[in-house]
């Protein structure tokens, strides 16, 4: 039988086209980064009869073994451009940027996929955007950084130079940024090398490159949301010359590492911004995967199309009220009492009805457990009425051996439960008998 996953989309972004979606299935999962062009598993295209389904043929699939699902937009051409700008991948083009289509659904390393039919959910909130000046002052916020030389690197200078000249490691003091149909990045900062092997020597130096975004494509790390890389970096030296295969080879890894700090810092980002775009009071599940749908470069700004994923839940939920909790009478330790527990919403004081009690008394409790536990559900006016309880804490000894037994009390609990809240839990600090 085949493998299908219906796709739900919730786009308030106008991403979306279901006929352009593809998925892909990889087991194991691939390395992170991913090669280029890898081979799957098994590949799934739109159903002719409804394009928001996506079948897998292969009867490999689902796995036994752990694996990773990748859902992309596929668009590879029909872009358009306005005002000068370039298209990638298929995208619009305004104000003279550039535009990436991309991921939809990276599902990180699982073991076992959801049962046929899967539903995969997609929450994709509008836009958000980071500003060049945004970018470069937080980066500049952790400068200056000194980085060492890979051994590679030493050695490709080292013969270049005829062993003249050793890098070590350059120290980078200020990033600026542009951004457009051509981005680039400029750092300057210091040179640091060995002439003739012992002499300490050091020059200024400007390391400049282009720089291509692009989501990651990474279904095994679902943090690695999208790709910064270096494109043609060039470094220039004040104080002496470096062959052109030691200049390359300090611009070339110069530049990696500048493209892997923005990688991180935007990375960090779109979590961020991506739950602050969310309609008020809303959260992820624990299970959703956040990638970029579409990548946008504007002259002054890098604005990308989160998508929340989640093919075990929902994607998006509301966050947990809390429950505000009283007690009449006040609890009162080895006496057999009765209670009336009233349970109401924390934000606005009203009842919450059907929320769950437990009670774990403590009295008459065995080593390790909390002796009888009385159990209610609120009425439609928020309480419920607990009858005949008495609390106690008590003390049990555990361990031994070579040593003395260790002491531990345990106290009576109240936990409160209710759909739509936190958990409400609180210790009744009794005389231990």
């Amino acid at each position: 039988m085949p493998y299908t996953v219906n796709v739900e989309p919730f786009d308030l972004s106008g991403l979306t086209q279901k006929s352009r979606m593809s998925g892909a299935i990889f087991a194991p999962p691939l390395p992170s980064p991913p090669p280029a062009n890898p081979t799957p598993l098994d590949v799934a295209t739109p159903s002719a009869g409804d394009p928001g389904q996506l079948v897998f043929p292969s009867t490999a699939v689902p796995p036994s073994t752990t694996c990773t699902m990748l859902i992309r937009d596929t668009t590879t051409s029909g872009g358009t451009t306005t005002s000068g700008g370039t298209t990638t991948s298929g995208g619009t083009t305004t104000s003279g940027g550039t535009t990436t289509s991309g991921d939809l659904f990276r599902s990180g390393p699982v073991l076992n996929l959801p049962s046929s039919p899967a539903t995969l959910v997609l929450v994709i909130p509008p836009s958000v955007s980071k500003t060049a000046g945004e970018i470069s002052q937080s980066l500049n916020e952790s400068l200056p950084i000194t980085v060492q030389f890979p051994a590679d690197v030493v050695a490709i200078c080292s013969l270049a130079t005829g062993g003249v000249i050793t890098p070590v490691s350059f120290t980078a003091n200020d990033l600026t940024m542009q951004l457009g149909s051509t981005s680039t990045f400029t750092v300057n900062g210091q040179l640091n090398v060995k002439f003739l092997g012992f002499i300490d020597q050091a020059s200024g130096f400007s390391l400049t490159a282009q720089l291509a975004f692009s989501p990651s494509g990474d279904a095994s790390d679902p943090a690695r949301i999208v790709s910064v890389t270096s494109v043609s970096p060039v470094v220039s030296l004040d104080a002496f010359f470096l062959a052109p295969p030691a200049a390359a080879a300090i611009a070339i890894f110069g530049g990696g590492v500048i493209a892997s700090a923005l990688t991180d810092y935007i990375n960090g980002q779109i979590p961020i911004l991506a739950s602050a775009a969310l309609p008020p009071n809303q959260m992820l599940t624990s299970t959703a995967v956040l990638s970029v749908g579409q990548i946008d470069i504007e002259s002054s700004s890098v604005s990308v199309v989160p998508v929340i994923g989640d093919i075990f839940g929902r994607a998006v939920v509301p966050i947990p009220s809390n429950l505000l909790v009283e007690v009449n009478p006040a609890w009162q330790c080895d006496e057999q009492r009765n209670y009336v527990v009233t349970v109401r919403d924390h934000k606005d004081g009203s009842p919450v009805a059907g929320a769950l009690i437990r009670l774990q008394t403590g009295a008459g409790g065995l080593a390790g457990q909390g002796g009888p536990t009385v159990h209610g559900t609120t009425a439609p006016d928020g309480t419920v009425q607990l009858n005949d309880v008495t609390l106690k804490s008590y003390v049990y000894a555990r361990g031994g051996g070579k040593g003395p037994p260790v002491l531990i009390k345990v106290d009576p609990v109240l936990t409160v439960s209710a759909a739509g809240f936190n958990d409400f839990i609180t210790q009744i600090t009794c005389p231990a008998f």
